[in-house]
Order: structure tokens, then sequence, then C-alpha cells
């Protein structure tokens, strides 16, 4: 049997093993273990494989955002962002909708991760939107869809995962990924305001939203006791208290694409300057809830980071049986275009999104899919954002959706209630891939005026 077809055979093997509920992370080690077992190799190659695909500095960075992701979202730092927000959105119809949504973007810069924002943000916006009107599946679904633009809009933890898998200069990634993170934040608030409008609903009443910058050091959600749409002197507070907050993601940006800094420092920069303020500035951290956080942050990590050793594993073995040469010389005699290529990787994307996590999706998929890309010419910055922007949509997809999941969870409702308010959300992502692969200066625009010399 030629080699590739025992490839695809254990790549059957894996999608079985899932299908039957085996954790993604022992249905890659057994599939990987077959194969090595098969062809008479060293097994020792299991454990040097797999601590190789985790022995990387810019690996490291991922810890540093979750951590500061996990600290912003359970401290004033997600209400002072989201008092921003209401300054921002607040008198717009359907502004608790659309206060979702740009808070999102904000917050992404901070912690590149999707579910922090869900957790954090959800919590809180998601029992304001039910009081205001709005139906709970309605919630949790823009809930999930905005949140997911942490994986979008940079720092993006699965941006530094591709980066550092693929090769590929993180900071290029980082501002590929403003202008389509941009694009679906502006789309989730279109869809939006149509919807609030229909049902009549959120007229858009800013005063009852802000959450902490009232008279007291806390304030008092949804209130509506704060007369902030007129006075100057409140606008001004709201602004300069959100400032240092909202100043993290503009140090990692310009640190990163500066030379300043790699993503790694950059994640510790994050995290030492989220630090100083939460403990020194604000003193909203004790040492005693620093190591709480600290520890459900690991144990968040910990369970992906298993599940990408073994994608690194079962990648190798793909590779070793010449999976990755079979992809690019099908391209090349099929000769399809560019475009066609790109749409054929968001159907595998999609379909991986559904029971994978993103980390090993990126892991085991973009090194196979890289070689063809390469061959017709595809940047792989370009072909990042789109796994990534794929990735995202996957964040909300069930069975796996973890975003959609937690802001279910908060929102008290089935997931399947959800999946109908989350089609118009669904086609507004696709529709931003869609440009990326038509239009690829929506990805390279920016990363060609900043950083010409990788183009």
């Amino acid at each position: 049997m030629a080699q590739e077809y025992i490839a695809l055979l254990l790549l059957l093997g894996f999608f079985i093993l899932i299908a039957f509920r085996i954790p993604v992370a022992v249905a890659l080690g057994m599939v990987s273990f077959t194969g090595i077992v098969l062809d008479g190799l060293n097994v020792v190659n299991y454990v040097t494989q797999m601590y190789r695909g985790l022995d990387m500095f810019t690996v490291l960075a991922i810890p540093f955002f979750l951590i500061t992701g996990f600290l912003a979202s359970s401290t004033s730092v997600a209400t002072r962002l989201l008092d921003l927000s209401v300054l921002l959105v607040g008198r717009v119809r359907g502004c608790l909708g659309h206060i979702n949504v740009v808070v999102s973007m904000i917050f992404a810069g901070i912690s590149g991760s999707a579910t922090a924002d869900t957790s954090g943000i959800g919590s809180v916006l998601i029992p304001m939107m039910v009081r205001r009107g709005y139906p709970a599946a309605y919630s949790a679904a823009i809930t999930a869809i905005s949140s997911t633009i942490g994986s979008i809009i940079p720092p993006s933890i699965l941006m530094i995962i591709y980066g550092a898998y693929a090769n590929v200069s993180v900071g290029a990634m980082f501002l590929g990924g403003f202008v389509p993170g941009i694009m679906v934040g502006a789309g989730a608030m279109i869809v939006n305001y149509v919807y609030a409008r229909r049902q009549g609903i959120d007229i858009g009443e800013a005063a009852a939203c802000f959450v902490g910058a009232g008279a007291g050091s806390q304030g008092s959600i949804d209130s509506g006791s704060f007369p902030y749409a007129n006075r100057f002197q409140d606008k001004l507070r709201i602004v300069l208290r959100a400032l240092p907050p909202a100043a993290i993601p503009l140090i990692i940006i310009l640190g990163v694409t500066g030379g300043v800094f790699t993503a790694t420092e950059a994640g510790f920069v994050a995290l030492f300057y989220t630090l100083i303020l939460l403990m020194l500035v604000y003193r909203e951290i004790s040492p005693g809830r620093l190591l709480i956080i600290l520890r459900q942050s690991l144990l968040f990590y910990a369970l992906p980071l298993l599940a990408a050793a073994s994608a690194v594993l079962f990648g190798w073995v793909l590779t070793y049986y010449g999976l990755g040469e079979a992809v690019r010389n099908m391209v090349e005699t099929l000769d399809i275009p560019a475009w066609a290529f790109l749409l054929l990787v968001v159907a595998i994307f999609l379909i991986a999104g559904t029971f994978l996590d993103g980390f090993p999706a990126i892991v085991l998929f973009s090194p196979m899919l890289l070689k063809a890309a390469y061959t017709l010419g595809i940047h792989p910055v370009q072909l990042g954002l789109i796994t990534v922007l794929t990735l995202a949509v996957g964040l909300t997809t069930p069975p796996y959706g973890l975003c959609l999941l937690i802001a279910g969870k908060l929102a008290k409702v089935d997931v399947s209630k959800t999946l109908l308010p989350m089609l118009p959300f669904w086609t507004v992502t696709l529709g931003v891939i869609i440009l990326c692969i038509f239009f690829p200066e929506v990805v390279l625009f920016l990363p060609r005026l900043v950083l010409p010399e990788l183009f």
C-alpha cells in the first residue's frame, strides 16, 4: 500500500475516534502510535516529537496573554472598557448589542482570547440585555460572535500559534488582522441595529448602561442613575479611567511591529503592566487572589496544550507517510486557482473547528496546507488570516463551539436555541472570509505598508 494511503487511513481513524467521543489529545496519540508501529519506527519518536512541538519560544507568549485576559475579565479593567464603549455607541438604537461588540473589539487587544472575553464581558452584558428586552438566545449569540473578534484583532493567540508553527512573522499577522476584525465587528453591529429596530427594543439609553464610573468606586450595573449623556466632566472621567487598560494593545502592537520586543516578550510586558495596574495602582488583586487566577489560567491552558503536542506528533507521522507532499502534488496536478484552494482551506477548518480547538487544528493542518499554498503563490499571511477567521467561526459552532457554550450557559438557554440567531452573524463572518480570499489586500495592505521588507 502506498505511503500516502496509510496516512489517509490514519486520518480517517482519527475522525472515527472523535466520533466515538474519545478526547482529542488521546485520539491523536492513539493514531500516531499506530502509525509509528506500522512502519517499525523507533517509539522514542512518540515523546521526542511531542516535546519538539512545544519547545518553541513563541509558544510561551500564550500563557502570558491568557493570564492577562483572565485578570482583565475578573476586575474593573472590563468595566472601565465597558463604560468607554457605552460612551462611544450608547445612544444608537440597539446600544447594548453595539456595546457588546465594541467592548469585545477593545478587550481583544488585551487578552487575545475569545473565551476570556465571552466569560468576562458576557457575565455583565447578557443579564443587562435580557432585562432590556433582548431574547436570551439572541443575547448569547451576539456575545459569542463578538467575543470571537478576540481571535482576529491583535494580539491574537491563534495568530501567535500560526506564526510559530508556520514560521511567519507574528507582527505581520497582527497587522493583517486589523481590517478583517473591524469588518466583522461592523457587520455584527449592522445586524444588531436591524434586529433591534425590527423588534422595537433598546432605543439607546446610555445612562442606563454604565457599570463602574459612577459617584461610588464601583457603580451599579444598569442602575440608570448616572447622567453621563450631557456632562463633559463625566465623559472625560470615563475616558481617563479607560486609558490605562486601553493602552495595553497599543504597547503590544507598537512593540512587536516596531521590533522592540518579540511576541513572547510582548505577552510578558502586557502581563507585567496589568499586574502593576491591578496590584499597585487600582489595588484590586491580592497575592492570594492572583494565585487563584494563575491556577485557573494554567489549568485552562493545559488541555489544549496537550492536544497541540499530540497534534505535532500526528502531523509528523502524516508527513513521514507523505501526506503533505501528496496534497501539494494533487494541487499541482489539478491546476486549481488560488481562490479555489483557499475555499478548500475554509471548508477544512470549518469542519475541524466543530470538534477541535484552534491550537491543535492549526498545528495539525497548517504545515500540509502551506506547501500547497506556496505552490500557488498564496502569501502565508493571507493563508494565516483566513485560517484564523475560519477557526473563529468554529468557536461558535456546535458541538465544540466553546464561546457559544459559555454564552449559552451565562444566558441560561439551550445552545440549540441560539443557532437561528447565530445565522446572520455567521453570514457576516463568512462574507469577510470570502472578501479576504478574492481581495488579498484586505489582509495584506497594512503588513505591506508597515513591514515592506517581508514582502
